[in-house]
């Protein structure tokens, strides 16, 4: 339930060639009681640290120098997963963005497009969950970064990031909210009663239910403000969240495997995931129309 800050005492740091080494010496700059009970969700930006806990409670804390911002009262449960998202309205969300279905490919057995289902999508990602954070320049307006956070009661809050204020609160899960992640223009969230929830950002309104009963990992990331990846045995999802409709599978092995993949990476138009004891990449080119 502790949070320490570290520096580097101002300490300059030699270069060096490859076969030669430095030392980093840290000196203890900030040791702070950030809760009263262990820290359950700790995730950050480039200017600050969020922290949730098992006392209900979430802290935001100035990662310069450690400062405690805000306490963020709210939640009756112990708090699950958060996230932080960028401000929305940034001018590269702006349009509509259109996975080229054809052109999909990945290090492993190819992709295959359900008939029945749209390829046009909109905007282009900001937000994270589940060990994904979206990052913004601290020089940015902070004006409409929202922290979004998940309780094991399956209650969200959305709070302001500049100010604390809570936004909005709803209860939309019957079981522990697992993952969250937002872009642009919505706040999606999976929890333990199998529900994945599309909220509209802003109000909180909810948009979409899916019932994903063979998801059987939580993580999930945004790959661009409307398309969301999932897993599921042996393959990735790709979801339009502003239809519920799912737009893509990609085979990640062979058929009958067993494998689950855990852990999702955006970089760029590509996901990099595991998959048993092997990484996978998995290219998702994606064509942006400005408006």
């Amino acid at each position: 339930n502790n949070l320490e800050h570290y520096s580097d005492g101002g300490r300059d740091n030699d270069i060096v060639d490859d076969d030669e080494y430095y030392s980093v010496w840290l000196v203890r700059d900030v040791s702070n009681k950030a809760h009263h009970q262990p820290i359950s969700v700790l995730c950050c930006d480039d200017t600050r640290v969020l922290t949730g806990s098992l006392d209900h409670t979430l802290k935001v804390i100035r990662l310069q120098d450690g400062v405690s911002l805000f306490t963020l009262h709210g939640h009756l449960a112990p708090i699950t997963t958060a996230t932080i998202g960028g401000p929305a309205g940034e001018p590269q969300q702006e349009g509509d963005a259109v996975l080229i279905m054809g052109t999909v490919s990945s290090t492993a057995e190819g992709a295959r497009k359900r008939s029945s289902t749209s390829s046009s999508t909109g905007g282009a990602a900001v937000g994270g969950g589940g060990g994904v954070v979206g990052v913004y320049n601290e020089r940015n307006s902070l004006e409409g970064a929202i922290i979004a956070s998940g309780a094991q009661d399956g209650s969200l809050c959305v709070w302001d990031l500049a100010t604390g204020a809570c936004v909005y609160s709803v209860s939309g899960h019957s079981g522990a909210v697992q993952s969250i992640v937002t872009s642009s223009s919505y706040l999606i969230s999976f929890a333990a009663d199998d529900k994945l929830a599309v909220w509209e950002r802003f109000q909180g309104h909810l948009l979409n239910t899916l019932h994903l009963t063979d998801m059987f990992c939580s993580t999930m990331i945004m790959l661009t403000s409307k398309l969301l990846i999932t897993t599921r045995q042996g393959r990735l999802c790709v979801w339009d969240v502003s239809t519920g409709v799912e737009v893509l599978e990609v085979s990640l092995g062979s058929a009958g495997q067993s494998v689950f993949p855990r852990h999702l990476l955006a970089v760029g138009a590509s996901i990099i995931c595991d998959y048993g004891n092997s990484l996978r990449t998995v290219r998702m080119p994606v064509a942006e129309k400005m408006e």
